[in-house]
């Protein structure tokens, strides 16, 4: 077993380990971005919105996807007959998420509106996910990233291909229909042929394992989708879609850049807790390493998304989404938050405590769901809803924080000293794109190059001036020890 708590292992995990998937994960989040990019540039804002509601659904039922079997699999030790069983209850789940879906959308919108009309076809979503699923987790498990981040990459290119020849073909909202299909089955092909296991006969007792454990996940999972989405269900139940594209728009870039990395870290984190849940001093050693190296990353990233919120839709998607800036701003900076409190997820689940996230997550959700209608009903605006977003993200942060606290008897001062480092530096790179913005008199796409040039090396050099741990880490590389 690996410890977690040596300066080497903590380098080698992050950057060479972590590496790869973080790569494949930006890889496949630039593809995601450049549809998003292409639609916008080819889709009305009403036919964006109409996208929107649409994938909102999938997602919303897509809750209960694995009912918590991915996160059982890995937290088991387990056999082909424990293999087996998880792949016979996810197949299960997705039949009747299919059948859940029309009924959604039957009881949400009828039968004559164009969400309703792209619905259906979208279903075979699941049963061409869970296909893969098992092995999903599998390659998780044994930490072979470099295979788990390659099927993300394989999903985004045929993604990208099959829907961008669709939209030069003028198939509109369609061909990201059709382009999500496609690449749901060429992944599920590449899993199937890299994480190979052998089919058996599926027992109950293991079924009874996996649902003990996964039932907090799957009500976790229930509860999460609900929690982030509730600003969009909002906004397309009282605004319109109309209402809603602009702001879809607007939460791609930081749930791109933030939301999705940090989940992506938890393929790294989560099984590498379970390594070392037993002890609490290397959990809560690992704990911290984990909060240090994603607060360096994200913290950053939401920052210079809000500082430059203006220059990215510009950019990006033209003159016509500007309405989306003030909007993008309040989301990227909702990242802060929400990294600082992610990783507290992974330590209750790696140490056999999931019902305390599931506590955890309800509240969150009941807090997000009373400011986003309160939100609504008060102003009506987009704005104040991304607002209600921002301080529901800190209510949940804050509950995190005392729940870590209390179990790994972690120091407010530890958690502080992981990411004081990235808010100093973050601080000196918000006033030098500032600066550079105020003096600067380019064009919008060469200012925003700009902007992420300047910020990236007078970050990187403030956190190297003030964390000694980073200094350590390129030392321990320099002298060949991670080799």
């Amino acid at each position: 077993m690996p410890d977690l708590t040596t300066p080497a292992i903590n380098a080698r995990l992050m950057l060479s380990g972590a590496s790869f998937t973080l790569f494949s994960y930006v890889v496949m989040r630039l593809l995601n971005l450049t549809i998003t990019v292409l639609l916008a540039r080819t889709v009305s804002p009403e036919g964006v919105g109409v996208l929107a509601g649409a994938l909102l659904a999938i997602e919303l039922v897509d809750a209960v996807r694995d009912f918590g079997m991915r996160d059982a699999v890995i937290y088991h030790r387990g056999s082909n007959t424990l293999y087996t069983t998880a792949f016979v209850m996810v197949m299960g789940v997705s039949v009747l998420q299919c059948a859940g879906l029309l009924v959604f959308c039957w009881l949400q919108w009828g039968v004559t509106s164009e969400i309703a009309a792209i619905l259906p076809y979208l279903s075979l979503l699941f049963p061409l996910s869970a296909l893969g699923t098992v092995q999903e987790a599998l390659l998780q498990k044994r930490l072979k990233l470099f295979q788990r981040g390659f099927s993300d990459i394989i999903n985004g290119v045929s993604k990208l291909l099959v829907t961008g020849l669709l939209l030069a073909a003028g198939y509109g909202i369609w061909s990201l229909v059709i382009g999500l299909l496609f690449a749901a089955c060429a992944r599920t092909v590449y899993l199937s042929c890299v994480a190979r296991w052998q089919l058996s006969r599926p027992d109950i007792k293991e079924a009874g394992r996996l649902v003990r454990y996964g039932q907090h996940i799957a009500l976790m999972d229930v509860l999460v989708p609900i929690r982030n989405r509730i600003d969009q269900i909002a906004i397309l139940s009282f605004l319109g879609a109309g209402a809603l594209g602009p702001y879809y728009i607007a939460a791609r870039i930081p749930e791109i850049a933030v939301t999705g990395i940090n989940t992506v870290l938890t393929r790294l984190l989560f099984p590498s807790f379970v390594l070392v849940a037993n002890d609490i001093e290397r959990l809560r050693s690992a704990y911290l390493i984990g909060l240090r190296y994603s607060s360096s990353a994200m913290l950053p990233a939401s920052v210079g998304i809000a500082l430059t919120a203006d220059l990215s839709i510009l950019t990006l998607f033209g003159e016509e989404w500007l309405s989306s800036v003030s909007v993008l701003q309040i989301l990227a900076l909702s990242g802060i938050p929400l990294t600082i409190g992610w990783a507290v997820g992974d330590v209750l689940k790696a140490n056999g405590r999931p019902h305390i996230l599931t506590i955890i997550t309800g509240l969150e959700t009941v807090a997000a769901i009373v400011l986003v209608l309160g939100a609504v009903g008060l102003s009506g605006g987009v704005e104040a809803v991304a607002l209600a977003m921002f301080v529901s993200e800190c209510v949940g942060t804050l509950a995190r924080t005392i729940v870590v606290q209390r179990d790994l008897s972690v120091k407010l001062s530890r958690l502080a000293g992981s990411i004081l480092p990235s808010l100093l530096a973050c601080a000196g790179m918000s006033a030098t794109v500032l600066l550079f913005r105020e003096v600067s008199h380019l064009s919008p796409i060469l200012e925003f190059a700009g902007c992420a040039l300047i910020g990236c090396v007078t970050y990187c050099v403030l956190l190297l001036a003030v964390d000694r741990s980073f200094r350590s880490d390129l030392e321990l590389i320099r002298k060949g020890v991670l080799r």
